[in-house]
């Protein structure tokens, strides 16, 4: 298995072409440039992933649970489910 074909990071940012969450830090077909890019962004722009194409994004933790880049985890999903309480609401 190619090592740099994942990376974890701190938090994921947002994709350079449509503002989704990025999951893919890559070159792109078009002058080679690289792009954060989402899911769809990286099947249609993207070149693939290995030394020199690009990287996978793995979320480091989600609302304190620790991940790894082994975990199966669906981050769109986990996000949806994290809401924000300001303190003192119950």
């Amino acid at each position: 298995m190619d090592k740099h074909i994942k990376v974890t990071v701190e938090r994921l940012p947002k994709c350079d072409f449509c503002g989704r969450i990025a999951r893919y830090d890559g070159r792109t077909k078009h002058r080679g440039c690289w792009a954060y890019m989402c899911e769809g962004c990286f099947a249609i722009r993207g070149v693939g992933l290995g030394l020199g194409k690009g990287q996978e994004l793995i979320l480091a933790s989600v609302g304190g649970l620790e991940l790894n880049s082994d975990t199966d985890f669906d981050i769109d999903k986990a996000l949806d489910e994290i809401s924000y309480k300001p303190k003192g609401d119950k």
